[in-house]
């Protein structure tokens, strides 16, 4: 009697032994799934497999052999330039540069001619150093099938040619606009290299993180930059009509280089002007604040930088680093700013907001009034300690 279970009289039921089957059975991996067979009868062989079709290409890859011409032609080092292609699992040589003495950048320029925008390849360049290096060229508009293919034997061509030793040197391109010489890559086109590298989030990071700096240091950074544009001739009636009190209110922007007038309006209310301001852009405001203070009538003129958040980045940068060299040159144009601001949101523009940031609230005023000493000085008393008072009152 057989009891199945896990009690103390368990018993593990023996399996039927067939002949003629060899120990431990043959195992086989089949559609991802392990499995064995006891039955002698049965061929695993008969099953046809199915391996990924990636698999069995990266498998060939490492046989991709050097067609003879292309191997004659890399050993001779005569040519300038060798540009080579893949045909029936081979590497074969598609075209011969010759080399010109001293002339590496126009025999470059001839290889770049015959580059497609779709079809890969790669090309072997000598310098007249007699020093090789392989430059690969993987288009992205190119055939899924062939960027695949060109990306992953690359490192074969390499080890078919020597490795590191002959061939120091590596480039990788991936459009005609990156195709040229490490010598006559410029800072800008590495900079654009590293850009396209970027993922979006990490571009707005850094755009924003250099906006802040911008920002933050103000006029001093102004100053430094030294950023002008000239003033149209309607932007320099708005300002001449601001100057002779015939308006109050005169907005200007900085439009394809130039400083140009967006609105203008005669005295009114902070209400007034932030109506006038647009919504997207930033600019400068000239502003002649007429208001009342403990009871007097006091005017105050008024420059204010507005960048709204919804301005392009371009935008916000190139009116930042403008705004000393602005505020600069307002004096020579006959403006007496009495106040700059900066930073303010446009629902933020009122009397009460202005009266504090022209005059301050009512604790600054107050901290910076100091009582007067008394005549002949203030004197200095040392205080007595403890100890002292009571040697006093003995």
């Amino acid at each position: 009697m057989i009891i199945s279970g896990r009690g103390p009289n368990a018993r593990t039921p023996k399996l039927p032994v067939l002949r003629d089957q060899p120990w431990p059975p043959a195992w086989k991996t089949h559609n991802h799934k392990t499995t064995h067979s006891l039955r002698p009868d049965v061929s695993f062989l008969d099953i046809p497999s199915r391996e990924p079709s990636n698999t069995k290409l990266l498998m060939s890859l490492a046989a991709f052999p050097l067609a003879p011409a292309l191997t004659e032609a890399f050993n001779a080092k005569v040519a300038r330039a060798l540009k080579v292609g893949i045909a029936s699992e081979t590497f074969v040589l598609e075209q011969q540069f010759p080399a010109n003495a001293g002339a590496e950048a126009a025999d470059f320029a001839a290889i770049k001619a015959t580059l497609t925008a779709t079809q890969p390849c790669y090309v072997l360049f000598r310098s007249d150093a007699g020093e090789w290096a392989l430059m690969a060229y993987v288009p992205d508009d190119g055939p899924v099938k062939q960027k695949m293919l060109y990306s992953s034997a690359k490192a074969t061509l390499l080890r078919e040619l020597g490795g590191s030793e002959q061939l120091p040197k590596e480039v990788h391109w991936s459009s005609l606009d990156e195709v040229a010489l490490a010598e006559e890559q410029s800072a800008t086109a590495r900079a654009a290299e590293l850009e396209s590298a970027m993922t979006a989030v990490e571009k707005l990071k850094i755009e924003g993180a250099r906006l802040e700096a911008i920002e933050a240091a103000g006029e001093k950074m102004s100053s430094v930059v030294g950023l002008s544009f000239p003033m149209t001739e309607p932007a320099k009636a708005g300002l001449s009509a601001f100057v002779a009190g015939t308006t109050g209110v005169l907005l200007l922007a900085i439009d394809k280089e130039t400083i140009v007038c967006k609105a203008s309006a005669p005295a009114g209310t902070p209400q007034d002007v932030a109506a006038l301001l647009p919504a997207a852009e930033p600019c400068y405001c000239l502003y002649r604040w007429k208001h009342d203070r403990e009871g007097v009538s006091a005017t105050a003129v008024l420059f204010a930088y507005f960048c709204p958040d919804e301005a392009p980045v371009r935008l916000k940068m190139l009116h930042a680093s403008t705004k000393g060299a602005m505020l600069q040159s307002l004096p020579s144009l006959g403006v007496e700013v009495t106040k700059s601001i900066e930073g303010l949101e446009v629902s933020e523009l009122t009397d009460a907001e202005l009266m504090t940031l022209v005059y301050g609230t009512q604790r600054e005023v107050a901290a910076t009034i100091t009582k007067a000493a008394p005549k002949g000085g203030r004197r200095l008393i040392k205080k007595k300690s403890s100890e002292d008072t009571a040697v006093d009152l003995e």
